[in-house]
């Protein structure tokens, strides 16, 4: 997900803004905010109750006019707990607006901070801090968190008092002012009636915000359970069965050895080299490189071993048996 915003904040070609898949709270590229539960879906299946849903159409392109396949995002239930939120205030001036900067992150608890993260479930702030994108022509706002998110918990982003370079006020886009001043509804006019009674309660107005959104960090299960899974299976196959207390009890995996070759070095009595075999739970035969996770179903959680399996390391594993003094 990380990798995923950076490509975001550089909009290479990325799906027009007002485009389906689009928040139009942030009508400055597809895709941001970012993270954004807009992009979500509702699962009951996962922990968080949700389950990332990127629009094809919508993903950043490559100079060939590609877009990133979302595929293997789409099985998250949330996004990363490191992401960088990331989204666009036009004439934006961090040092006018007091935003947090990295030299004094401990003024994000500040009462009247322009640039708010809270836990939604225990209405805390996040320490993070902020900073314009030099790399593009458009300077993205780039909202850090100084620690990662908790895994699981849901988030409010607030921006409140955004000014430009000679002081002025920013005024929010028609987008989100709409919500803001309750002048549309639907259901997501009633979530943000949430977000807004949430941020009241911990002394953010909805009149003095310039932009609100959430987002969920995706659960332990979704982040850590493949390569869980992975690993489990593949002692499995050598006949562990007792993981929890992590004790080796199967045998070791095959192996060949392809030379042994004594030596003069007086530190050193022999360099054996050889391979061993282990299963390949990637795509493509070798599990060579652009490989990514094997699934039995498009959609499963969970990695399958392809058939076969793959001599590793790719070059031989050389052990260096030193002498005994």
């Amino acid at each position: 997900m990380r990798l995923l915003a950076a490509a975001f904040v550089a909009l290479v070609a990325a799906g027009p803004a007002g485009a389906a898949g689009c928040d139009p709270i942030d009508p400055s590229a597809c895709m941001l905010p970012f993270p954004n539960d807009f992009f979500t879906k509702r699962d009951r299946s996962t922990p968080t109750g949700l389950r990332v849903a990127f629009d094809l159409a919508s993903m950043p392109r490559n100079v060939a006019g590609k877009p990133i396949d979302p595929t293997d995002w789409n099985r998250a239930d949330g996004f990363s707990p490191g992401s960088q939120i990331t989204t666009y205030v036009p004439e934006l001036d961090l040092a006018k607006t007091g935003a947090v900067p990295i030299t004094d992150i401990g003024a994000y608890a500040d009462r009247d901070a322009p640039v708010v993260v809270i836990d939604a479930a225990s209405r805390k702030r996040w320490p993070i801090w902020t900073e314009l994108d030099e790399s593009v022509d458009h300077h993205a706002l780039l909202i850090r968190p100084a620690k990662n998110f908790r895994e699981g918990h849901r988030y409010i982003v607030a921006l409140r008092g955004m000014k430009d370079s000679n002081g002025n006020p920013i005024a929010p886009g028609a987008g989100f002012r709409a919500f803001r001043d309750g002048s549309t509804g639907g259901a997501r006019a009633t979530h943000f009636e949430h977000l807004f009674r949430t941020l009241g309660q911990v002394g953010i107005h909805r009149r003095s915000l310039y932009l609100a959104w959430d987002f969920t960090v995706a659960s332990w299960q979704s982040l850590a359970a493949r390569m869980l899974h992975v690993r489990d299976d593949a002692f499995k196959q050598l006949g562990d069965e007792n993981l929890a207390d992590l004790k080796v009890t199967g045998k070791a995996p095959k192996y060949a050895i392809t030379s042994v070759e004594p030596q003069t070095d007086p530190r050193i009595a022999t360099i054996v080299e050889g391979h061993y075999t282990v299963p390949c739970y990637l795509d493509l035969p070798g599990c060579r490189p652009g490989s990514r996770f094997a699934y039995a179903l498009p959609m499963d959680t969970l990695p399958t071993a392809i058939p076969g399996t793959r001599w590793s390391p790719t070059s031989a594993a050389s052990c260096r048996v030193r002498r005994i003094r």
